[in-house]
């Protein structure tokens, strides 16, 4: 008829999941540490004025 939650959870790609979610995370953070540091560096109503931050 359809499948059983266990042979879903058997053949579910867990550790592909949770590589990808790992993978976003590192990205989202490098990309906030990267601009981040770029405000701090800038004068912060120049940033703003600049609207390419």
């Amino acid at each position: 008829m359809g499948v059983s939650v266990m042979e879903f959870l058997y053949d579910f790609p867990v550790w592909a999941l949770l590589m990808y979610i790992v993978l976003v995370l590192l990205v989202t953070n490098g990309i906030y540490m990267l601009v981040s540091k770029k405000i701090r560096d800038d004068v912060i109503v120049e940033a703003i004025k600049d609207d390419t931050v």
